[in-house]
């Protein structure tokens, strides 16, 4: 009896502890970036209102944030009207790998940066990455996916909130 009552109040703890995480119609708080030029803090409090955008954190050495950047950037024909913020926290040298192999600098709407502070994984709490959040034009956020996504369901997301 004790064991069954233990279990559902560990139950009961995790499950309440999740929706913590819960990051929907939350303001976008301000933290610093690091840009690839390696000398540019861009602080999110400069991201304009007006239009939906999203943040995208991950790893890039993890293999599903690779396929979730291809997907991405397949898509980018549909996104080119929307910011894409892609984050890590991993050390610069490696996001500077990622930005030229993706040959993210030729897209005017991605901006790549080191959050050098570690304050997304803080924030947040992602459970790993990948992980992102879509904001809407008042920079709010509006909806969040845990793990891949496919980039249909990433422009479908992100339209849907113009």
């Amino acid at each position: 009896m004790i064991r069954v009552f233990f279990l559902r109040f560990v139950l009961l703890v995790f499950f309440v502890g999740c929706k913590s995480n819960h990051v929907f119609d939350t303001p976008l708080p301000e933290f610093n970036l690091l840009a690839m030029d390696s000398s540019t803090i861009f602080n999110t409090k400069q991201i304009p209102t007006g239009k939906p955008f999203a943040l995208v954190y991950l790893d890039p050495d993890c293999g599903s944030c690779q396929k979730e950047t291809e997907a991405i950037l397949a898509k980018m024909a549909e996104l080119k009207e929307y910011s894409i913020y892609f984050i890590s926290d991993e050390p610069f040298a490696r996001m500077k790998v990622f930005e030229k192999h993706y040959s993210l600098m030729r897209y005017k709407n991605v901006f790549v940066g080191n959050d050098y502070d570690g304050f997304f994984v803080r924030h947040f709490r992602p459970p790993g990455p990948p992980y992102s959040i879509i904001y809407n034009k008042n920079k709010r956020a509006r909806d969040m996916f845990s793990g891949p996504v496919d980039g249909q369901e990433f422009v479908d997301v992100l339209t849907k909130l113009n």
